[in-house]
């Protein structure tokens, strides 16, 4: 299940900005590789404050960038965010 959520978003942001995070299902993640911080870090310095602040509160909600950057982006709904946020909480429960 969690594969299908996030593999598509993990597509995405490849697509969109020419590097793919890694991502781990442990709670130890590993360090992301160069090239994918500094595509991060591009697409960041051209944000206006307005949208830095948008993508700091939803990288802290859902303590992911990913998810962060693809609801500022329009690639998900604030309802999908929520969803994926969630997945891993109802993933233990279950």
């Amino acid at each position: 299940m969690q594969a299908d959520v996030f593999n598509p978003l993990l597509d995405w942001i490849e697509k969109e900005f020419g590097h793919r995070p890694s991502h781990s299902t442990n709670i130890l993640v590993d360090n992301q590789p160069d090239e994918v911080v500094e595509a991060l870090e591009k697409a960041l310095r051209k944000a206006n404050n307005w949208q830095l602040t948008a993508v700091d509160a939803l990288s802290a909600a859902s303590k992911s960038l990913v998810v962060a950057m693809a609801v500022s982006r329009g690639k998900l709904s604030i309802e999908e965010a929520i969803q994926v946020i969630r997945l891993e909480e109802d993933f233990q429960v279950n």
